[in-house]
């Protein structure tokens, strides 16, 4: 049964009313932040544009669907390719065979490389009848402007801190209240992520960003333990801290400072924002298609985080 969180339901009812009125547009691009729904409202949506009702035990039974399709990132580079969009393009021109439309879901449309982007622009520039495509993206300066023109665009609004936190709580009654917090900062606050987390037993990485600030934790051994993880996660993580930082050496004197702030209270402003560049860089690398070794970047990190501790 889909539920959809507070901040989702009147964005569903606007695409509803829309729809109901016969002014849905067939090509959908339903963009956030990540961590907020944003394929969960896809979810819903494509369940209603095929008439299912959103009570069905949806997952497994939608999957297998003949009139919704969805495309997820496979393979090398976790990439969307060319033959999955020309996937697509048969798919939307058949007859529905027993819903009143067919229905295709991109749940990373950032992730379509070249290619692929290209070939999707006919479909989207001549949708046949009865025909919907719903992009879900947490990167939409990834997607090609000729892409974001050709859909309306579904803005995934956060909700306010109190908001998100009340309803992460609600879905973990029994979880660590200092966990879901120290998580909820971690990921920005994005429920869906800190849910995710707190089900995986994730735990916070201050406390080992701060091992190794103070030389208590072998770099390389977290660089091994980290690269099995998800790497572009734990850096979106690690520079949020690290913007803590910056922000709280100026904002409170050293005595009061957190412990992550304190023990880089050595290293200059110019060093912290060297860092930022060079986590935002693997970030990128990460994102794109030349698969990077995970292990050598977070060591070359590491070592680094360690050094901004002993301003060397």
């Amino acid at each position: 049964m889909i539920v959809l969180p507070p901040w989702l339901q009147g964005v569903y009812a606007d695409l509803s009313a829309t729809l109901v009125a016969a002014r849905l547009p067939h090509a959908l691009l339903i963009h956030g932040s990540g961590g907020w729904g944003e394929t969960l409202l896809a979810e819903a949506l494509a369940l209603r544009l095929i008439e299912r009702d959103s009570n069905d035990d949806a997952a497994a039974a939608v999957l297998a669907h003949p009139d919704l399709r969805w495309i997820v990132p496979e393979g090398a580079g976790e990439q969307i390719g060319i033959d999955a969009i020309r996937s697509v393009a048969e798919f939307v021109v058949r007859t529905p065979q027993i819903a009143p439309r067919k229905v295709a879901v991109f749940t990373s449309a950032d992730a379509m490389n070249t290619h692929a982007a290209n070939a999707l622009l006919k479909t989207l520039e001549e949708p046949p009848p009865d025909s919907y495509l719903i992009l879900v993206t947490d990167s939409l300066r990834d997607l090609l402007p000729t892409i974001r023109s050709r859909c309306r665009l579904v803005p995934v609004r956060p909700a306010d801190v109190t908001t998100a936190r009340a309803w992460v709580h609600r879905q973990l009654p029994d979880a660590n209240a200092e966990q879901i917090t120290a998580l909820c900062f971690e990921h920005g606050g994005a429920p869906y992520r800190v849910v995710a987390a707190m089900e995986r037993d994730e735990q916070p990485i201050a406390g080992e960003l701060c091992e190794v600030a103070l030389g208590r934790c072998d770099p390389l051994v977290l660089a091994e333990t980290w690269s099995k993880a998800t790497p572009v996660d734990l850096i979106d993580r690690w520079l949020r801290y690290l913007l803590r930082v910056m922000g709280q050496r100026y904002a409170i004197t050293v005595a009061s400072a957190d412990v992550l702030t304190a023990a880089l209270s050595k290293a200059t402003d110019r060093q912290l924002f060297v860092m930022w560049d060079a986590l935002a860089r693997d970030r990128q690398l990460l994102r794109g298609t030349t698969n990077p070794n995970a292990r050598l970047l977070f060591e070359a990190r590491l070592l680094a985080w360690r050094d901004l501790a002993r301003a060397l």
